[in-house]
């Protein structure tokens, strides 16, 4: 997010060029050489980190209105930078007054038309601020609303898959119920076919299993039976 530094350094520089413009007067009405000495060093200092923090708005801001406001900031601060070494010339040359007449005059100008740019940026970014926020609620709000479509249909799609497996299985329990009633009644003609390899398919495999078992043994019963008829028979015969 570009809007929070760039909110932040527009306010550093609103700061330093406040401060350099305190200096400036402090130097023009300083009669000390080594005061005005150490006021310059400290004006240069704050030149050096005006500069600095323009050079990180550049790297902010490089489209739009921001930019506009960037432009017009840099070049009245040259103008401002003209200025200041020319008031620190004339100070040098105790011409205290003409300083003191740029100062009260050109530079304050230059000073309103800085502050003012200083401000505009300011507000860029503020409401650019603002504008990326909205924007990222609405996202945000946008996801939400997704993943509860997104868990709805994974909630449906488990209940219909829940309710067809509810179904197979009764039907196939049913099914199993029904063939083993038969058997128990004695009826093993039904064909018994499974068709899954599920715990329903396992069943009706038992099932069948136990049908087959049952025709077998009926098979042999009615086979002995058939022998002990014909050997009774024949006892009967005398043979």
């Amino acid at each position: 997010d570009r809007w929070l530094p760039g909110t932040r350094h527009a306010g550093i520089l609103g700061t330093q060029v406040s401060l350099l413009r305190a200096a400036q007067f402090q130097h023009v009405l300083t009669f000390g050489e080594d005061e005005r000495r150490a006021l310059e060093k400290q004006m240069d200092d704050m030149g050096g980190n005006i500069n600095k923090e323009l050079q990180s708005l550049t790297d902010i801001f490089s489209a739009g209105a921001e930019q506009q406001a960037l432009a017009a900031l840099q070049t009245g601060w040259k103008q401002y930078q003209a200025q200041q070494v020319e008031i620190v010339g004339l100070a040098r040359q105790r011409r205290d007054e003409e300083a003191l007449d740029i100062l009260k005059g050109p530079a304050l100008q230059t000073f309103g038309i800085l502050t003012t740019q200083l401000r505009a940026l300011g507000k860029i970014a503020q409401d650019g601020g603002l504008q990326a926020r909205e924007e990222s609620a609405a996202i945000q709000t946008s996801v939400l609303y997704g993943n509860l479509g997104a868990l709805l249909v994974t909630i449906v799609l488990g209940l219909l898959i829940a309710r067809t497996l509810n179904r197979t299985i009764a039907g196939g329990l049913s099914y199993a119920a029904q063939l083993t009633r038969k058997v128990a009644q004695g009826d093993l003609s039904a064909r018994i076919t499974p068709n899954t390899g599920d715990e329903i398919g396992q069943l009706l495999h038992a099932v069948r299993d136990m049908q087959d078992a049952l025709t077998r043994l009926v098979t042999r019963v009615r086979q002995g039976s058939d022998a002990v008829s014909t050997a009774s028979a024949e006892i009967a015969t005398g043979n």
